[in-house]
């Protein structure tokens, strides 16, 4: 008797289990169907582009660069100039605080595509001047991360967006 009282239940706890959500789908409103286009049409999806101007508007600002280790601080432009942006060094700051106008270009050519961007970092150290492949990230707040690998010499840079 107890095994079949235990049958009973089981069954009926699974049937309830299994009846309201299709209860639940018959008495909701049902959505109504989209009409079906009998016409073979061919549909071409663009994937949505920005304009170069656009691009390139958003990466135009001044930055300023603080270097690590070495207290001193400088403040890039990023200009464009015709169909390209470069970007120039326009201010020197030492420890002190003491600024130096500045007028060194940095990248002569900068690639974009939308928020990163692909450039020939121009670095002098020790007298030496280096020509380093580079890659900018701008962040949401329209702060750039620059990353750049000179044989076993890596460096990050984090350009901060002045307004």
């Amino acid at each position: 008797m107890k095994n079949s009282t235990l049958l009973i239940r089981s069954l009926l706890i699974i049937a309830i289990t299994a009846g309201i959500p299709h209860a639940l789908a018959f008495y909701s409103p049902s959505d109504p169907k989209p009409a079906v286009n009998t016409q073979s049409e061919e549909l071409s999806v663009e994937p949505p582009t920005i304009e170069q101007d656009t691009i390139q508007t958003i990466w135009l600002s001044k930055y300023e660069v603080t270097f690590e280790g070495l207290q001193e601080k400088a403040v890039y432009q990023i200009k464009k100039e015709g169909n390209s942006l470069k970007c120039y060094s326009i201010e020197l700051i030492d420890a002190l605080g003491n600024r130096y106008p500045d007028s060194t270009l940095v990248m002569s050519q900068i690639e974009l595509d939308e928020y990163t961007a692909k450039s020939n970092y121009k670095i002098e150290y020790e007298g030496n001047k280096y020509d380093v492949e580079s890659y900018l990230v701008m962040n949401e707040a329209g702060d750039i991360s620059l990353n750049y690998t000179y044989y076993e010499y890596s460096g990050k840079e984090t350009w901060k967006r002045l307004y």
